[in-house]
């Protein structure tokens, strides 16, 4: 088949980026001819496997602005979607309307594969009558939907006219449902996947310190702030304890959150951005995994870090549970913390905040009590590989 695959952020960045360009490698590897549009800062390179690539420049003559990001805080300078004028919506419609008719000219595809179900992806449904359209739901393209009102009916119009919708998990389903009003026949539960020849468990040498990681964006809306807290009160508990902070953010936040940190009791490393090997090999030499984000989709970093042997304690964001399955969620290796009441979709009431940093620490405590134990439980993670994730889009797309 000749695929194109759309993007309207930067590809190999942030998890659906990431996604993105798995899904075309491992396409590649089966044969299709792929061809993408994507959005990427001027004189920057897309640098993905496909035949032809039809890059949207921002920061240029045509759209004079950064990016625009899925979510408000992205680990590159991007400009928020609540930030922009009419003027620069426009712009930026009209870029990805001439990128989109040039490829659909010149590459003619026989199906197209849009990530978040948000402007580019109804743009795309709107120009292109003649070819199966699909979406990918990634979770970040609802919460836009419902924060901001730029061209809400004309999104919700568009998306309904898709040939089918790939869901992270069952709740992302109904959320969808419920958000356009959409058929729920057309909508396919994927899941995620991992690269399980990088994650995987290696058996190496633990560090001899306690050494607890998180991997994503810096920013408060990943829950950084009680996380800070959570630590703080382990460290009391336990002297010998590492914070590996794996991950970029941007501007006076970034900033912020490195400075919070300063009085941490305990060891903090901030360590930017890994390559996917580097952050392995963190992995397999750590013992614990936190994710405390008010709100995710469905997170890839979870998959990886169980893979790896690492205990995790994530909130409960809903989804995740059902996805992974009683085995794991029965096997001592995932805790899941109740996250506070939310003031907005990625905010919470402040007064929420005591009690969720005490469940967050108490989670924490308990994982590192039975590291010992855990730590030699290894899990079957097989059916969430990047292969199976590819095998179930196939089996579920149609020229």
């Amino acid at each position: 088949m000749r695929i194109l695959h759309i993007i309207a952020q930067k590809p190999r960045e942030t998890g659906s980026g990431v996604y993105f360009k798995n899904i075309i490698d491992q396409l590649s590897q089966k044969g299709h001819e792929q061809a993408a549009i994507c959005g990427i800062e001027n004189l920057e390179s897309a640098d993905i496997n496909v035949d032809s690539c039809y890059p949207v420049y921002f920061s240029s003559e045509d759209i004079p602005f950064n990016v625009v990001g899925m979510s408000d805080v992205m680990p590159y300078k991007s400009k928020c979607y609540k930030d922009m004028s009419k003027n620069d919506v426009s712009l930026y419609m009209n870029a990805f309307e001439k990128k989109i008719l040039q490829a659909n000219k010149e590459f003619n595809p026989d199906i197209i594969i849009c990530h978040h179900l948000y402007l580019v992806t109804s743009l795309t449904s709107h120009l292109i009558k003649d070819k199966s359209i699909y979406g990918i739901c990634h979770g970040t393209d609802l919460r836009q939907f419902h924060s901001n009102d730029i061209m809400k009916d004309f999104i919700i119009e568009n998306i309904k006219n898709l040939a089918g919708i790939f869901a992270l998990h069952e709740k992302c389903k109904k959320d969808v449902i419920s958000t356009f009003n959409i058929n729920p026949n057309k909508i396919i539960v994927s899941g995620i996947g991992y690269n399980e020849k990088i994650f995987n468990y290696k058996n190496l040498e633990k560090n001899k310190d306690i050494q607890i990681v998180y991997t994503g964006k810096i920013s408060y809306a990943k829950g950084l702030e009680p996380l800070f807290y959570s630590f703080n009160k382990l460290c009391e508990d336990y002297g010998n304890i590492t914070l590996n902070l794996v991950g970029m953010g941007s501007g006076s936040e970034y900033e912020e959150i490195k400075n919070l940190y300063k009085d941490s009791k305990g060891k903090v490393e901030f360590l930017g951005k890994l390559s996917q090997e580097e952050l392995s090999d963190l992995y397999s030499r750590s013992h614990i995994f936190v994710l405390p984000s008010y709100y995710e989709g469905l997170p890839l970093v979870i998959v990886e870090a169980l893979a790896s042997g690492l205990s995790v304690v994530t909130s409960d964001t809903g989804g995740v549970g059902a996805w992974l399955g009683d085995k794991i969620n029965n096997s001592g290796k995932i805790k899941y913390v109740e996250l506070p009441k939310m003031d907005t979709i990625d905010e919470p009431i402040r007064s929420e905040l005591p009690n969720y940093i005490e469940r967050l620490y108490r989670a924490m405590k308990d994982t590192v009590e039975i590291l010992d134990f855990s730590e030699s439980l290894k899990l079957d993670t097989n059916s969430f590989t990047w292969t199976g994730l590819t095998e179930n889009i196939l089996n579920n797309i149609s020229l």
